[in-house]
């Protein structure tokens, strides 16, 4: 069932970098550098990205102004 009035789920999802046990994203109660990385890294690869996770037309069909979900892709 499909409800387009309500907000979902999707286009989002949790990362976390873990190294020994220990959490690599922040450093300093900042962001670590391989956090910038990370986050450089997902913002240049978007589109690739994006091929690969929005591979049906319903991936996008949410995708309208005011509305509880993104408005713009890659």
């Amino acid at each position: 069932m499909c409800v387009t009035d309500n907000a979902g789920n999707g286009f989002h999802f949790h990362m976390e970098i873990v190294k020994d046990g220990k959490n690599m994203m922040i450093e300093n109660g900042k962001l670590s550098s391989t956090a910038n990385k990370l986050i450089g890294g997902l913002s240049r690869y978007a589109p690739s990205l994006s091929a690969f996770g929005n591979t049906v037309a319903s991936s996008i069909l949410r995708l309208v102004p005011n509305h509880e979900a993104s408005t713009k892709i890659c």
